[in-house]
């Protein structure tokens, strides 16, 4: 009986590592795994933000601008419920690579506005666009919004935001980046 119930704990831990393993597609046995699982591991910033209110820690993810390569690959060799569950993970890095791929796809301001929308009603992430040791930090959400709106590799956008676009997405960005605000 207690090999049994070792047996189906381990089962678990395995199922819930395999799990957890597949939810940000790193499977080391696929092309697309191995690019995610460098971008992950790149990703990682040196740096966490502790809310001093509530003492929540945050940990800083960071993408730079020579992954290009690898998303421009990740575009090729991923479907679009890839990218979808890419959108889904806790890592900020894997999130905006899958921003970047569904932006790049659709590339229809209605569309692309609509997914920032939906990270912006996800868990507050810091994020870092640079590799080097200068560090400048913001929110995902500003990010990934600033991806949209100023000059990048990571991403060029074949429409224009209107005034009306950015103050709609600036009361969203309010919203999202409340969580770091202090009183």
């Amino acid at each position: 009986m207690i090999r049994f119930f070792i047996f189906l704990l381990i089962s678990f831990i395995s199922f819930q590592v395999v799990g957890q393993q597949n939810m940000c597609l790193t499977d080391p046995s696929s092309n697309s795994g191995q690019i995610i699982q460098r971008i992950k591991n790149d990703g990682f910033a040196s740096f966490i933000l502790t809310n001093k209110k509530t003492e929540k820690k945050y940990q800083g993810y960071r993408i730079c601008e020579h992954h290009y390569i690898q998303i421009d690959s990740l575009n090729q060799l991923l479907n679009d419920a890839q990218i979808d569950t890419l959108l889904t993970c806790d890592n900020g890095t894997l999130k905006t690579v899958g921003f970047i791929i569904y932006s790049k796809r659709q590339n229809k301001k209605e569309q692309v506005l609509k997914k920032l929308k939906e990270l912006l009603s996800q868990e507050y992430i810091v994020m870092t666009g640079s590799c080097s040791d200068a560090i400048s930090m913001s929110s995902l959400g500003r990010f990934n919004y600033d991806l949209l709106t100023r000059s990048n590799t990571l991403f060029k956008p074949n429409f224009k935001l209107t005034k009306k676009d950015k103050v709609l997405i600036d009361l969203d960005l309010a919203f999202y980046e409340l969580p770091m605000t202090s009183k």
